[in-house]
């Protein structure tokens, strides 16, 4: 299922609220307020966009899910939908305090030989060996996956 794409003027003129994803930038849009940040921004990292060019008719968007682990995965697998876990927090009681322990929010897409690459740097066979490794904790599970 091709998902529609859709520029970011359009998105403005017609104040297309929710979430959109250009492959780099995803853009959160309610009401009055517009919020970008880079998709691979995980592990406690933040990768900033700040000088990242979107042309307001040329570059394109597609609508982004929020669904469950379960549903995600079903995309990935049938449609070859790119997805990302929830991004999440715990925290440690150490010495030194409580510390958090930022985690998730990996990004997963397909290679053009059907391999799959997570946070456009890991390749692995297919999304099952990552599954049968572990890589996916059980508060990922839990949480709602964006689906774009």
């Amino acid at each position: 299922m091709m998902k529609e794409k859709i520029s970011l003027n359009e998105i403005i003129i017609k104040n297309l609220k929710g979430i959109w994803c250009d492959g780099i930038a995803l853009l959160e849009v309610y009401d009055d307020e517009l919020s970008i940040s880079n998709i691979y921004n995980n592990n406690g990292k933040q990768l900033h966009i700040d000088k990242y060019p979107i042309e307001r008719t040329k570059r394109v968007f597609t609508k982004v899910e929020e669904l469950s682990y379960d549903e995600a995965i079903k995309r990935f697998v049938e449609n070859n939908n790119d997805i990302r876990s929830p991004e999440l927090r715990d925290e440690v009681m150490t010495f030194d305090g409580i510390n958090g322990i930022d985690f998730g929010g990996n990004v997963y897409c397909h290679s053009n030989d059907g391999k799959v690459i997570v946070n456009d740097q890991h390749r692995f066979e297919s999304i099952h060996e990552i599954i049968s490794m572990g890589f996916i904790t059980e508060k990922e599970k839990d949480g709602k996956w964006l689906v774009f």
